[in-house]
C-alpha cells in the first residue's frame, strides 16, 4: 500500500507542476501578443489612413486633396481641388462579400448625378475569383454611370466569370452609396 500512495502524490504534483508551467507560457505568449499588437497597432492605423486618403483622391477625378464632411456609420469625404474648391464626393461603404466584408470607396459627382470611380479597401474575397473586383475593367463599368441607372449584375454590369456573388455585392454597395448619398439633407457644394 506505501508504494501506491507514494505514487499518486508523484501523479498529483507532476500535474501540478505542468499545470503551473502551462500557465506561466500562456501568461508569457499573451504579454508578448499584446506588446506586438501595441507596437504594430499605430504603424497599421496610419497606413489605412494613408490608403484612405489615396482611394478618395482616385475615385474623384481632379481631387488633391479632400475633407471629412460626415462621421456616420459610412464616412462621406468631399474632394478638393488644388485651389481648395469642391470637386466631388466620395463615400466609404461596406456590406458582405462572398467570403466576408467588402469595403469600397464610391467617387460621386453631384452635379453631374454620376457615380466616377470605385476602390476597393478591403476585401477578403477567394483568390483568383472574387478578388478580381479588383481588377480595372471591373471597376470601371461603375464609373461615370448616372444614379438613375440600376447598377445590376447582367443589365449594366458585367460580372466577373465564377465570382457572381462578388460582383453582385459590390454592384450592391454601389446602390447603396448612392442611395444614402441622394438622402442626405443638404450636400455641401
Amino acid at each position: 500500500m506505501g508504494p501506491t500512495k507514494k505514487t499518486a502524490r508523484q501523479k498529483y504534483y507532476l500535474e501540478w507542476n505542468l499545470v503551473w508551467k502551462l500557465l506561466v507560457i500562456m501568461l508569457v505568449s499573451g504579454l508578448f501578443l499584446v506588446s506586438i499588437y501595441q507596437i504594430t497597432d499605430h504603424r497599421i492605423r496610419r497606413q489605412q489612413e494613408a490608403e484612405r486618403e489615396k482611394a478618395v483622391v482616385s475615385v474623384i477625378p481632379g481631387a488633391t486633396d479632400y475633407r471629412k464632411v460626415d462621421n456616420s456609420m459610412y464616412p462621406l469625404y468631399l474632394g478638393l481641388d488644388q485651389q481648395l474648391k469642391p470637386v466631388g464626393y466620395a463615400m466609404e461603404i461596406e456590406g458582405s462579400g462572398f467570403q466576408g466584408t467588402i469595403t469600397l470607396m464610391v467617387g460621386i459627382n453631384a452635379q453631374k448625378r454620376q457615380v466616377s470611380g470605385i476602390k476597393v479597401l478591403e476585401m477578403a474575397e477567394t483568390p483568383g475569383l472574387g478578388a478580381r473586383i479588383e481588377e480595372p475593367w471591373f471597376k470601371e463599368q461603375f464609373s461615370h454611370k448616372s444614379f438613375h441607372e440600376p447598377f445590376v449584375v447582367g443589365e449594366d454590369v458585367e460580372a466577373i466569370s465564377g465570382a457572381t456573388i462578388s460582383s453582385e455585392a459590390v454592384a450592391r454597395l454601389v446602390n447603396k452609396a448612392v442611395s444614402r448619398f441622394e438622402k442626405r439633407d443638404s450636400p455641401i457644394e
